[in-house]
C-alpha cells in the first residue's frame, strides 16, 4: 500500500541518508545524482487479476523505432521487473501460436504423443506445400521439431484428439485462462480468440519454469527443448514466436521466452504491432533480442 511505502522511505532517510521522492501510482526507479543523493521512486502496477508489480521503466524507443510494441523482463533472482511501454504489456492480445506450449502440454501429460521421438507423418494431400505458411512445415514432425518450427498442420492434428473437457480441465490447471469455454476444440478458434497481456504471458512462464503445474518432469524437459531460440557457451535463449490479426487492422507479433545463463534466469516477452506479416514476425524477434542485448541479458 501507500502507506507502507512511505514508511519504508521514512525508514531509508532515517537509516540511509537517503532522499526519498513519493510519487504514488508511478514506477520503480533509482537513480544516482551528481551529489551522490539517491531518488528513488516505486511504480506500482496491476499485472493479472488484481496482482501488483514493482517495476522500473526502460526507454528503449532507439530500438522500438516507432513501432507501437513492448517489452518485459523480469530477473527471477532479484524478482525484479523491467518494462518498457507499460500500457502495451498491460494490454491483452490473440496468444496465436504462442498457444502451442499449452497444447504441447496436454498432447503429452495425455499421452495423446507417446514420446518426444514419435514422427507424426506430414500429408501433403491434406497439407499442401503450397497451403502452408513455411518450406520448413513440409515434413513429417515430431513434439520437439513442430513446436520449434511452430508447425500449424501438427496442431491440427494433435487437437484432433483433445476434448474440450480435456482442454477445458487443463485451462484451469494450467491457469492459461479458466473463464475461457470451449464447445469445440479448434486450433486456430483458440489462437485468434484467446487473449494475454505481455505481463500475464511471463507470469505463465514462470509458473512452467517452476513446474507449478505440477506436470510430469518429463513434460516439462522436452517442452524446454522444443524452445530452444539459440544457445552457447554463455546463455540459452527459450523462446516461442506468435503471429496473428487483432481487433484493428494492424497484426501483432510475439516473442516470449526465458534465458539461462549461468545460474540466473531472465523471462521475456515482446510484442510488436505492424500491417505487415513479415514485418510483425521480424519486429517482435528483432526488438527482443536487441532489448536483452542493450539490457546486457545476451
Amino acid at each position: 500500500s501507500f502507506f507502507r511505502r512511505k514508511q519504508m522511505f521514512q525508514h531509508l532517510r532515517a537509516n540511509h541518508g537517503i532522499k526519498a521522492m513519493i510519487r504514488k501510482h508511478q514506477p520503480f526507479r533509482i537513480t544516482e545524482l551528481k551529489d551522490h543523493i539517491l531518488i528513488l521512486e516505486i511504480f506500482i502496477a496491476p499485472i493479472c487479476k488484481g496482482q501488483d508489480i514493482k517495476y522500473a521503466p526502460i526507454n528503449l524507443d532507439s530500438i522500438y523505432n516507432g513501432n507501437n510494441g513492448t517489452f518485459v523482463l523480469y530477473d527471477y533472482s532479484k524478482n525484479d521487473y523491467k518494462v518498457y511501454n507499460y500500457d502495451q504489456a498491460a494490454t491483452d492480445f490473440p496468444v496465436h501460436s504462442t498457444s502451442k506450449i499449452f497444447w504441447s502440454i496436454i498432447g503429452l501429460e495425455e499421452n495423446i504423443v507417446k514420446s518426444e521421438n514419435e514422427i507424426v507423418k506430414w500429408d501433403s494431400i491434406k497439407y499442401p506445400r503450397k497451403n502452408l505458411f513455411d518450406a520448413a512445415w513440409a515434413s513429417d514432425q515430431t513434439i520437439v521439431t513442430a513446436l520449434h518450427k511452430s508447425v500449424n498442420w501438427y496442431y491440427y492434428e494433435l487437437l484432433s484428439s483433445v476434448t474440450p473437457e480435456t482442454a477445458g480441465r487443463y485451462l484451469i490447471k494450467l491457469k492459461y485462462r479458466p473463464d475461457y469455454k470451449i464447445e469445440h476444440v479448434h486450433y486456430q478458434g483458440f489462437a485468434n480468440t484467446v487473449k494475454k497481456s505481455a505481463l500475464e504471458q511471463i507470469v505463465f512462464l514462470i509458473d512452467l519454469y517452476q513446474n507449478n503445474f505440477k506436470i510430469s518432469d518429463k513434460t516439462l524437459e522436452i517442452i524446454k527443448k522444443g524452445l530452444i531460440y539459440q544457445s552457447n557457451d554463455k546463455y540459452t535463449i527459450y523462446a516461442k514466436t506468435g503471429l496473428g490479426p487483432i481487433d484493428n487492422e494492424n497484426l501483432i507479433g510475439w516473442f516470449i521466452g526465458f534465458v539461462e545463463k549461468g545460474n540466473k534466469v531472465f523471462f521475456f516477452a515482446a510484442n510488436v504491432e505492424n500491417k505487415s506479416l513479415q514485418d510483425a514476425k521480424s519486429l517482435s524477434i528483432d526488438c527482443a533480442l536487441k532489448s536483452l542485448m542493450s539490457l546486457g541479458i545476451i
